[in-house]
């Protein structure tokens, strides 16, 4: 039997793939009603679902680490990305990752739709947009030159 995706919480549950993606990425607070929160969450532990969020493989590879011996950032530097704030910048080293625009993908849609709507012209799939992700410096990361 294959591990569960996500595709198979969100049609158990009858949610949106996002849907999944916000509760197990702690964004599902104001976007979505407590019961879909429950139904989406009962529905992964009926398949046996475990979400393995960026800064979740992050914090497995700093476990593997430290269970190994490897001193993090001193022997080795591990960053991330989609900073998510309520883990990355709780784990030991805090994560440095790189933050993306989730808001701003969401308004660049939202823009792209509505111009393609006011020219009555379907949306060009080959368009792109070039949006600003941050680097979200801390303590897993040091320059090659600066290791102890």
């Amino acid at each position: 039997m294959n591990r569960p995706t996500a595709r198979d919480v969100a049609e158990l549950a009858g949610v949106s793939r996002a849907a999944v993606s916000f509760v197990f990425s702690g964004r599902a607070q104001g976007n979505l009603s407590a019961g879909t929160q429950t139904r989406i969450r009962a529905a992964a532990d009926e398949l046996g679902y475990r979400s393995a969020s960026p800064p979740a493989a992050s914090k497995g590879v700093l476990l593997a680490a430290a269970g190994l011996g490897i001193s993090v950032p001193d022997d080795l530097s591990v960053g991330g990305y989609d900073d998510q704030v309520q883990m990355a910048g709780h784990l030991v080293p805090a994560l440095t990752t790189i933050a993306l625009p989730h808001h701003a993908v969401g308004a660049a849609a939202v823009d792209l739709l509505l111009d393609s709507v006011a020219a009555d012209e379907d949306v060009d799939p080959a368009t792109q947009r070039v949006l600003e992700c941050p680097v979200v410096e801390r303590a897993s990361v040091v320059a090659p030159g600066r290791r102890g």
